[in-house]
């Protein structure tokens, strides 16, 4: 296969140059109507091109942006460098000050410095003032749902920009909503004891090896693995119904008796409640 003939790469080709004379002799009518054109065949090739091509067109058009941006970069850099040199020494002093304000300014710790100064708060210090830490007020509500946001949270962050749409919060159901109001007899005993209530409806156990040293243990410290302890779903002969396995008894009055029985604090009314809700 004989090789491919390689375009001019300039821009000083003979089809340039009447290109060139015949757009600086139109009028603006005619280069509206051309650039509709253009507009319009540019559109149906992308529309028609295959993944493929698409993917091949994006990495080139990748490239040659990064190309240009870093020929910029050194373009401006050099430009930069030759007015400094013969600027004055007042105006060079000048940028030198401005120069070192800006970086201060733009000068954030990284994350690990920031942990630690959790653990050495400074109070002289202006936290902020600092990007990485100012995050604002939740000021943005969303077009959509309302949601309010931070001014750097992204656009469809609450609601996928209204494609994703959530049932309001319906209203705690009776008679839970009686026994955390304080409107009946037992009231002040299930609030009293609402976490021994939640394990009474738990189906699994919570296995661990507690860590405890001396007679005081300010916090829940646990050393290895955690764990759910889950047995079958029937007990074995002689054993009472525990955890998931009461969810297999078929009468509510036992099941609500069995939690109670299982889990100490608790009483037969409240859990019965729970379970006609």
């Amino acid at each position: 296969m004989p090789p491919t003939k390689r375009q001019r790469l300039g821009r000083k080709t003979a089809k340039a140059v009447s290109v060139k004379s015949a757009r600086a002799t139109e009028n603006e009518e005619i280069t509206v109507r051309r650039q509709a054109g253009d507009r319009k065949r540019l559109a149906q090739r992308i529309a028609n091109e295959t993944p493929e091509k698409r993917h091949t067109r994006l990495d080139k058009q990748a490239s040659r942006t990064a190309a240009s941006r870093a020929h910029r970069s050194r373009s401006d850099a050099t430009r930069k460098a030759r007015a400094r040199l013969v600027e004055p020494v007042e105006q060079k002093s000048s940028h030198m000050i401005a120069d070192a304000k800006r970086k201060t300014r733009q000068l954030c710790p990284t994350k690990r410095l920031w942990h630690c100064s959790a653990f050495h708060y400074d109070p002289k210090e202006n936290y902020a003032e600092r990007q990485c830490t100012a995050v604002g007020s939740m000021q943005h509500e969303c077009k959509f749902c309302q949601a309010l946001k931070y001014p750097g949270e992204a656009l469809g962050l609450c609601c996928n920009n209204g494609t994703v749409l959530l049932n309001d919060f319906q209203g705690t159901p009776e008679p839970l909503l009686s026994l955390l109001q304080g409107q009946l007899p037992e009231s002040q005993h299930f609030l009293n004891n609402l976490r021994s209530y939640n394990a009474a409806f738990q189906m699994t156990s919570f296995g661990h090896e507690r860590r405890k040293e001396g007679n005081y243990m300010p916090t829940f410290r646990i050393q290895g693995q955690v764990y759910h302890r889950i047995g079958s779903l029937l007990p074995m002969d002689g054993d009472e119904h525990r955890f998931i396995q009461i969810y297999f008894m078929g009468d509510s009055v036992e099941e609500a008796s069995q939690r109670a029985k299982v889990v100490p604090g608790t009483k037969v009314g409240p859990i019965s409640f729970e379970l006609h809700m």
